[in-house]
């Protein structure tokens, strides 16, 4: 905009800058569906006392879609909270903390992995929806878009959009790609079958209005101080850089390793992976 349009139609907007956290599971540990899962495993208290230091500095929590959608209080400063998978811990413990809280957050969940064991069922999902939350499709079986064909690629876009919107009753915008593998083919991809939204696992900021293709997130892990998670909401430039080091750091280990030494890596010695 420029200044003879903002004479025109009012002061130009003031451009957001959003923190996109990235969670998983709550609980207390444990394996996961895949090796070294559990260092996303936040615990129940850390988690409370995370939301209550977003309350308590005064964070504004906004929903993803209004944020990227530009809503009028998109322009500001704030954090947006995100769960992939959709385990049991998303209905039985985070939301209700949320609720509580009196914030939002976006749910993205694998068709596929619903009604496993510590997945949520079909009712779960329904019940997030019911509280306010909004869902979306975290791929179909949790398989690495990047790694499909063009045209399984459409299909499982095309089949968890429609399985999750048929079975909450309600349209599905939002995506988030399975294991944060995937780029601007997935991306216009996800868009062609009617996503507006897709979320990565890239760190950054997500500025509001902007050009970035692929929402970057911040995963938030079960080792992550009370002091660091403040920092990464406060949008400290030191505590942003230091995650953005680590994800490079570990992207690179995995493309040196190879897929299935870093695996077993991982599983060995519990590091993270990008996800």
């Amino acid at each position: 905009m420029t200044e003879a349009d903002a004479g025109r139609d009012g002061p130009a907007r003031r451009r957001g800058s959003w923190v996109v956290l990235m969670y998983h599971r709550l609980g207390e540990g444990g394996a996961g569906r895949e090796p070294g899962e559990e260092i996303y495993t936040v615990r129940e208290r850390d988690f409370a006392h995370q939301m209550e230091l977003l309350r308590d500095h005064g964070h504004p929590v906004r929903d993803l879609h209004d944020i990227v959608s530009e809503a009028p209080d998109a322009g500001g400063r704030g954090v947006a909270l995100t769960f992939d998978d959709g385990s049991h811990s998303d209905v039985a413990t985070a939301a209700p903390m949320l609720a509580r809280s009196g914030f939002r957050a976006t749910f993205f969940v694998t068709p596929a992995w619903i009604g496993s064991s510590g997945f949520m069922e079909w009712n779960d999902v329904r019940e997030l929806r019911r509280m306010g939350m909004s869902i979306g499709a975290h791929g179909l079986d949790h398989r690495p878009m990047s790694s499909l064909s063009e045209i399984d690629l459409k299909r499982q876009l095309r089949e968890a959009r429609r399985e999750i919107a048929s079975r909450i009753g309600a349209e599905v915008a939002a995506l988030s790609l399975p294991g944060g593998a995937g780029g601007a083919r997935e991306w216009r991809a996800a868009r062609e079958e009617g996503f507006r939204i897709v979320a990565g696992s890239v760190p950054g900021r997500l500025r509001v209005p902007g050009t970035r293709e692929i929402v970057p997130r911040y995963a938030v892990r079960r080792a992550d101080s009370l002091h660091a998670f403040l920092a990464l909401a406060d949008q400290r430039p030191r505590a942003l850089f230091a995650a953005s080091g680590r994800y490079t750091a570990l992207r690179l280990l995995r493309r040196s390793l190879g897929e299935a030494r870093y695996r077993r890596l991982r599983a060995r010695w519990g590091n993270p992976q990008p996800s």
